[in-house]
């Protein structure tokens, strides 16, 4: 009982020990929480899905919105899952039992496709030809659209 009161004072004394540090510069791009964001590699880009501005394609570079999407008619569906491309050309968005491939330098959707177990995780190859879906019932789906 000794040690672990010793090794909870320790950890607690270094905790007080570390540097207080404050963001370089802070921008905010949504004002009512997310549902998902994803930074592209290059840390150029940035994808927000918020709960009420819907999903947004933003340029980090010059703090610009660059393209509003959305599943369907509504502004501001419920995009849970979103994540670029390793190289940043394509975007992946999901809601529940959806997904919607976007082109990133003109903004357009490739397409709509919806599967049939709530999507939990999802992630795209450089050109957009490979999907992979991982699904809430333990299910991976691999999907080639060549």
């Amino acid at each position: 009982m000794a040690r672990l009161v010793y090794l909870l004072f320790f950890i607690s004394y270094l905790n007080g020990c570390t540097e207080n540090k404050t963001a370089l510069e802070e921008w905010e791009h949504s004002f009512s929480g997310l549902y998902d964001a994803a930074i592209s590699q290059d840390g150029k880009y940035s994808i927000i899905s918020s709960f009420n501005e819907g999903t947004s394609y933003w340029d980090l570079v010059n703090q610009e919105r660059l393209y509003n999407w959305s599943h369907g008619d509504s502004a501001t569906s419920a995009i849970a899952h979103v994540a670029f491309s390793p190289n940043g050309s394509h975007v992946i968005t999901a809601d529940l039992q959806a997904f919607v491939v976007w082109e990133t330098s003109t903004g357009k959707s490739l397409g709509y496709w919806s599967v049939d177990a709530d999507i939990m995780d999802v992630a795209i190859s450089n050109d957009a030809r490979l999907v992979l879906l991982g699904l809430k019932d333990g299910r991976a789906i691999h999907i080639n659209q060549q």
